[in-house]
């Protein structure tokens, strides 16, 4: 084989690769993520920052769309509820993943979380999972 050919090949390669990662990445999780935005909408501050912070979690902690909500909604349960208590799985999750100290500052409400999970089942078939939070 000449050099020219094995260059070639070897282009070729890498070319496939990139194409295979950019396939990979904009997989799944960008469609979960634009039937997020048909189900509330981008001209909303809250649901922009709560969305920021779910692609955050997302990226960070390798967690699917559903378990980032779950626990960003778990984690504005918490802050209206004076003293809480969760299953010890669920509990070791929101540690595990930070969303007791890096996420969980959203301003996204309780109602607007059911809202979406609602949406999201009826108009997409897509379940977002509950952490249970609950007074003790």
């Amino acid at each position: 084989m000449t050099r020219m050919r094995v260059r070639a090949l070897r282009a070729g390669g890498v070319a496939l690769a990139i194409a295979l990662a950019a396939c990979s990445t904009a997989g799944p999780s960008q469609a979960r993520l634009t039937d997020l935005d048909d189900c509330a909408g981008r001209r909303d501050p809250a649901y922009m920052a709560m969305r920021e912070q779910a692609l955050e979690v997302m990226d960070e902690q390798g967690l699917e769309l559903s378990d980032a909500l779950a626990g960003l909604e778990a984690t504005a349960k918490i802050r209206t509820v004076r003293a809480v208590a969760l299953a010890g799985e669920d509990s070791a999750f929101l540690k595990r993943h930070g969303f007791f100290g890096l996420y969980g500052g959203t301003t996204f409400s309780l109602t607007r979380f059911a809202a979406l999970r609602t949406c999201m089942a009826e108009r997409h078939g897509y379940t977002i999972r509950t952490i249970e939070v609950r007074s003790p």
